[in-house]
């Protein structure tokens, strides 16, 4: 059987709260939390059968997660990286580990839909590997979406960063950038990469407090928690700058910024003269603190 693996690079990820619950017998070093936002998962360690998973479980190296046709789950690794998976998936901790300062990541994914957001790795030999039938996909810190179909071919999908992707045999790689995806399929090179494919949904959501989340209808959060970003919506991306929110918009000229937080602008739309005007006259209105822009779904904010 082949396997393909994927690597992304460059974002911050954020952990999620869970309640820990560490079993007594267990002298291993905890790997993950699991967290599950619904339908039946089932867990099962290195040579055990699987069984319902419980919300808050430690997850240790051999640890297999499987989400039903309903269930979405999240894992959250013991660097801070965070694995969403969506219904239909099944994903496995092969290693997760420290040595020497470098923090070494692998799963192995047999099928299904995750979304990684993967914390910047600080030292060279820190790697975050995903490996599939086809594929394998290598980061240093990004955010990018794995999915293995029913004939075990793989997509990779990048939000943010790179991701250097292989066939199984590591005979071939390409990078792919941010908003592109390559496909691999069994016992085949990477495509090319290409543009993804458009959002069918784009929501925009300016948080006013870094305590505030988004939620979307599967109970998945995005936002602002305890002062770190929370992004747990596949394709979602969260801003606390908002020169860079402004600039992925692409619809808002004339901001003023006072720090990597707070900026005084007006907004004002590429085709409107008035506006330009104003822009001119140093006027501005708008109070940026951050923004959470996601790819699909309809969404509540909590604060």
């Amino acid at each position: 059987m082949s396997l393909c693996v994927a690597t992304s690079l460059d974002v911050s990820g954020a952990p999620v709260a869970a309640q820990v619950q560490v079993p007594a017998q267990s002298a291993q070093r905890a790997a993950a939390v699991l967290t599950v936002i619904s339908g039946d998962v089932l867990m099962r360690s290195a040579g055990a059968d699987f069984s319902s998973a419980t919300d808050g479980a430690v997850l240790y190296v051999g640890s297999t997660i499987r989400t039903s046709a309903d269930a979405r789950a999240i894992i959250t690794l013991f660097e801070g990286s965070t694995v969403e998976l969506e219904p239909a998936s099944d994903i496995t901790i092969e290693e997760a580990t420290r040595r020497s300062g470098s923090t070494i990541i692998e799963l192995a994914q047999s099928l299904g839909r995750s979304w990684h957001v993967v914390t910047h790795l600080t030292t060279a030999d820190s790697r975050y590997e995903v490996k599939t039938p086809a594929a394998t996909a290598s980061v240093r810190g990004t955010a990018f979406e794995v999915v293995v179909d029913d004939s075990l071919t793989t997509t990779v999908t990048t939000t943010e960063g790179r991701v250097a992707t292989t066939d199984a045999a590591a005979t071939s790689e390409v990078l792919v950038s941010p908003d592109q995806t390559t496909t691999v399929h069994a016992n085949s090179a990477p495509e090319p990469p290409r543009s993804a494919p458009d959002a069918r949904r784009v929501v925009t959501v300016t948080a006013m407090s870094e305590t505030s989340v988004v939620v979307d209808p599967f109970g998945r959060a995005n936002g602002f928690r305890d002062g770190r970003v929370v992004a747990q919506t596949p394709g979602a991306r969260v801003r606390v700058n908002p020169h860079e929110y402004f600039d992925e918009v692409g619809k808002t000229l004339g901001l003023v910024f006072r720090d990597q937080t707070h900026a005084i602008g007006r907004n004002i739309h590429k085709s409107d003269p008035i506006a330009r005007i104003w822009h001119v006259g140093g006027i501005v209105s708008t109070l940026a603190m951050g923004a959470v822009l996601f790819r699909r779904g309809d969404f509540k904010a909590k604060a």
